[in-house]
C-alpha cells in the first residue's frame, strides 16, 4: 500500500510539474501595444489596428486568444500571436474622445492580421478633436486614405466647437493644393 502510494505521489508531482511548465510557457510572452491608424466622418470613426510591431510591417496571421471589447467610451483589443519564434501579446485599451453607439458600431478581421472597425459616432454630425481621452497611444497616426474620402464634409461643416481637429493641417495643405489645381484648369 505504501508503495502504491509513494507512485501515485510520484505521478501526481509528474503531472503538476508538466502543468506548471505549460503554463510557464503559455505566459512567457512579450507584451506590444498595438499600432492603430484612424480617421473619421462626420457619423463616424474609422480604425485599424494591426497584430504587428509597426504600422508597416506584416501583421501577424498565426493567432490565438483574439479578445476585442467596445463599450460606449472604450476600445479593448488583446491577440496572442504565434508566429514569431518568441509569443508576442498585442493589445490596445484605448479611451475614446466621446461616446460611440455600440449597437451601430462594426468590426471586421481583414487579411494579413488587421482589424478594422466603424465606430458610429453617438453624438453626430460632429468632428472629433483627435481619437484618444487619455494618454496618446503608442504607434498612433492618422489614416490617410480613409481621411481623404471625408475631407469635403470635415471641412465645410461648422456644427461644432472644434476648430482645429487631428489632420486639419493636412486638409488645409490638401485644399491650397486643390485650388491650385483649379486655378490652372
Amino acid at each position: 500500500m505504501r508503495e502504491g502510494i509513494k507512485d501515485g505521489a510520484a505521478v501526481a508531482n509528474e503531472r503538476m510539474s508538466s502543468l506548471l511548465a505549460e503554463l510557464k510557457r503559455k505566459k512567457d510572452y512579450l507584451n506590444v501595444q498595438l499600432p492603430v491608424q484612424w480617421a473619421q466622418s462626420l457619423h463616424n470613426v474609422f480604425l485599424e489596428v494591426r497584430y504587428a510591431h509597426r504600422h508597416d510591417a506584416p501583421g501577424c496571421s498565426n493567432f490565438v486568444d483574439e479578445q476585442v471589447a467596445l463599450t460606449e467610451d472604450r476600445l479593448k483589443v488583446s491577440v496572442l500571436c504565434l508566429d514569431a519564434t518568441s509569443r508576442v501579446k498585442y493589445h490596445l485599451d484605448l479611451a475614446l474622445w466621446d461616446q460611440i453607439d455600440v449597437e451601430r458600431s462594426h468590426h471586421e478581421y481583414q487579411t494579413v492580421g488587421r482589424r478594422h472597425f466603424t465606430l458610429a459616432k453617438r453624438r453626430g454630425p460632429a468632428r472629433w478633436l483627435h481619437l484618444y481621452a487619455e494618454a496618446r497611444p503608442i504607434n498612433y497616426r492618422l489614416w490617410l486614405e480613409q481621411h481623404e474620402r471625408h475631407v469635403g464634409e470635415l471641412w465645410q461643416h461648422d456644427g461644432d466647437a472644434i476648430d482645429k481637429f487631428e489632420g486639419y493641417q493636412w486638409m488645409e495643405d490638401e485644399e491650397e493644393a486643390y485650388q491650385e489645381q483649379q486655378h490652372r484648369k
